[in-house]
């Protein structure tokens, strides 16, 4: 029988960050897939072998501005998963605004001694917000291509 393991990279290294801190371990981050997947082998019964893993995620490139090496450490960690024979599919990142409404918003007047605070009743903040795009697809397509 062969079997291959499909990972969703966010939900994977978010979920390590949560272990991380409920366990006060050391990071962890840096997980062998490959490794890990074939110790599942055995559960699929002795003729089970590795057809492949294949890893999805993307790149947080909106993250460099406040931190700037998290683009060099995905990509390291990339570039080690593919030396182990993971296979990688990269998706990207799209941001977009949302209006996020406020009961009430305050706005101050300087350069005042004492800033005047004017109410104004309705009004929203714009919140730019990135989004995985592509990964989810991506998985589905790769369980539909490996269905035999």
């Amino acid at each position: 029988m062969r079997v291959a393991f499909v990972v969703d990279g966010f939900d994977v290294y978010h979920s390590i960050r949560e272990a991380e801190k409920m366990t006060a371990a050391r990071p962890q981050r840096w997980l062998d897939l490959k490794s890990l997947c074939a110790s599942y082998l055995p559960h699929f019964g002795r003729a089970a072998t590795l057809q492949g893993v294949y890893y999805f995620s993307a790149i947080a490139r909106h993250l460099s501005a406040t931190h700037p090496d998290i683009e060099l450490r995905h990509q390291a960690y990339i570039d080690a998963l593919k030396s182990t024979g993971v296979e990688v599919t990269l998706a990207s990142f799209k941001t977009r605004d949302t209006f996020v409404p406020l009961k009430h918003c305050r706005l101050q007047v300087w350069p005042f001694r004492n800033p005047m605070r004017l109410s104004i009743p309705r009004c929203s903040v714009v919140v730019t917000r990135a989004e995985e795009k592509q990964t989810d697809v991506a998985i589905a397509l790769m369980v539909f291509e490996l269905l035999p």
